[in-house]
């Protein structure tokens, strides 16, 4: 589950995981800590502008705990929200039915994304969430 609220002109990203997915997906790429985590997130929580180009992360931390562990980081905008995609496929290669939902919040305004293999990248959008009620 990650929570993403947009401020200003950057998103804040606090991304919750399990600690036994983290760590087998960081022993299957070979890097352990958080240049693990970093490199899982390049790899797998990509923003893209509308025109494909790539939007880079900047890291902030990650904060482990017995079962959990959260991920933050932040992305810079260059216009607006709707100009941007989000693959979301964390976890996607190890577990077969995996499922992320992202939370996207700005003031007063929610939206739930959710992903899947089938559909790993999605708008950024406060009407997702009236589009993956039609879905159903």
């Amino acid at each position: 589950m990650a929570e993403v609220e947009l401020v200003d002109d950057r998103l804040e990203v606090a991304l919750q995981v399990q600690m036994t997915q983290l760590d087998r997906a960081r022993a299957a790429v070979g890097v352990s800590g958080e240049p693990g985590a970093q490199r899982l997130l390049a790899e797998h929580f990509v923003l893209t502008r509308r025109d494909g180009t790539q939007v880079p992360i900047k890291w902030v931390g990650l904060e482990a705990k017995v079962f959990v562990a959260w991920l933050y980081f932040e992305v810079a905008l260059e216009g607006p929200l709707a100009e941007y995609r989000l693959r979301h496929t964390l976890f996607m290669e190890q577990e077969a039915k995996q499922v992320n939902t992202v939370l996207l919040k700005h003031r007063a305004r929610r939206a739930t994304l959710v992903f899947t293999r089938n559909r790993s990248t999605r708008p950024l959008s406060f009407e997702a969430t009236d589009e993956a009620k039609n879905e159903r």
